[in-house]
């Protein structure tokens, strides 16, 4: 009888090597969830392995200025719709305008101010041609400006024409008198 016990011991000793190898398998491997960490939810739960973080950082694309800009990045142009000049100015833009105000009552036109301004920082559209602006320029103070012309273009209501920073002509109202009003382009305005 000694050989079968001796058959049997050697049996059952084999067959707890072989599963304590695949057990030792199975949990190097990482349980049920295949390589999910081991847990007893089925391998949905969280991971014992430590998950590789990355060490690399992209690089951040430089800003671009769009078209007619000449200041920062984030500064806008503005296109100035002939049928609604007043209204374009006032959009929010960086773009400023160096205007002559000019006295054309006498025999020869004068030159009354010459200023810096940003429409979008210091006017609001009363209509679509009219602008109310607040500290037009230090000689001036607040005016009322009526556009009557972008970049030489008369201004016209059913024009579907934009004037890509588009420069206002008209007239302009302050102390009760009315003057010519010319602009140019004037680069970066900063609010």
């Amino acid at each position: 009888m000694q050989s079968s016990d001796t058959f049997i011991t050697r049996a059952s000793s084999i067959i707890i090597l072989i599963t304590s190898l695949a057990i030792i398998s199975f949990m190097s491997y990482g349980g049920c969830g295949g390589g999910s960490g081991g847990s007893n939810d089925g391998g949905n739960g969280p991971s014992s392995t430590p998950v590789p973080t990355a060490t690399f950082t992209p690089p951040t694309p430089t800003p671009t200025s769009p078209p007619g800009a000449t200041g920062s990045p984030g500064c806008s142009s503005v296109q100035v719709s002939i049928a609604c000049p007043a209204v374009s100015l006032e959009e929010p833009n960086c773009v400023g305008h160096v205007c002559k105000v000019i006295d054309e009552t006498g025999p020869e036109p004068v030159l009354i101010d010459e200023f810096t301004i940003g429409f979008s920082v210091r006017c609001t559209a009363f209509d679509c041609f009219t602008l109310e602006c607040q500290n037009t320029s230090q000689s001036i103070g607040d005016s009322v400006i009526v556009i009557e012309s972008v970049s030489g273009i008369p201004v016209n209501e059913d024009s579907e024409e934009t004037e890509h920073n588009g420069k206002p002509d008209g007239t302009i109202f302050f102390d009760g008198t009315e003057y010519t009003f010319r602009c140019s382009d004037g680069g970066l305005i900063v609010p």
